[in-house]
């Protein structure tokens, strides 16, 4: 429930209120009689309340409440039955339900509706379920074969390890999950080198511009302290992006207020 939470918490409600409607809308047309049982069979597979759910979002009817119950809150039930819910969302079963009915409403149809063609989910650091009990690793593990045995189509899930041995990453994953994913081939991301590390902290900058022009595409920093603070972090560690931003972010935290004063003009190797 945890994993999912995690997921839920960065989608776009706008977005899953938009597809409620072009899916509620399909099958209006196809006949609004039979709208119900349709949503109930397709999308929920007889789950009521989130066939209530699908059509309170298309309505636009309570739908922060519909909201508060797919982010898993804590919402109490005489306001989610005003929207024909019962149920709170309570155990990881609850979660395979309810997230295998979503995937299935915002993939519905992509071919010819403005529905998604596939949900992308990305979980990082998926090495750290080592350091879980073993009842939560089996419960992780379990969660993602079962999302996936209900949606078998439309779902990618990218899992990010900290290892470069598949080995280690198969004793990690339960058998069932090991079936349904391909471990090979797998993308393996090696360290940058310390010329990559340097347009990747240039290429960030490059990103958080604001509209008024920098004297170069340094700044705050200069060259030379940009290769200063990757040569430090190169020597305690390896070069991968999140340790580099690290260093640069504890480096910038000390100089952009002097910045700001206009104590320092910018960030040089020996400031680094």
């Amino acid at each position: 429930i945890d994993v999912y939470r995690s997921f839920i918490r960065k989608i776009n409600f706008h977005k899953i209120d938009s597809v409620a409607k072009v899916v509620y809308g399909y099958f209006e047309r196809e006949n609004a009689d039979d709208t119900y049982s349709r949503i109930n069979t397709e999308i929920s597979l007889h789950n009521d309340d989130f066939t209530n759910a699908v059509i309170s979002l298309a309505s636009e009817e309570e739908k922060n409440i519909v909201h508060k119950w797919i982010r898993t809150d804590k919402v109490h039930l005489s306001d989610l039955r005003k929207v024909g819910i019962e149920r709170r969302i309570e155990d990881d079963e609850d979660v395979i339900e309810l997230f295998s009915s979503l995937l299935r409403l915002l993939t519905f149809k992509y071919f010819s509706l403005p529905t998604f063609r596939c949900i992308i989910w990305m979980i990082d650091d998926f090495h750290d379920i080592a350091n879980l009990k073993e009842d939560y690793k089996n419960a992780i593990t379990h969660g993602l074969s079962s999302i996936f045995n209900n949606c078998p189509e439309h779902l990618c899930l990218i899992l990010a390890f900290t290892s470069r041995s598949i080995g280690v990453i198969k004793g990690l994953l339960s058998e069932a999950l090991i079936e349904r994913l391909p471990l090979a081939p797998y993308v393996t991301i090696p360290p940058m080198t310390k010329k990559e590390a340097a347009e990747f902290v240039i290429d960030l900058l490059k990103q958080f511009r604001t509209q008024e022009e920098p004297p170069d595409d340094y700044f705050p920093f200069s060259l030379e302290s940009i290769r200063e603070i990757i040569d430090f972090t190169a020597k305690r560690g390896v070069l991968l992006p999140r340790n580099v931003m690290l260093s640069f972010d504890a480096v910038l935290n000390e100089g952009e207020e002097l910045i700001r004063k206009g104590e320092l003009e910018r960030i040089d190797s020996n400031f680094a």
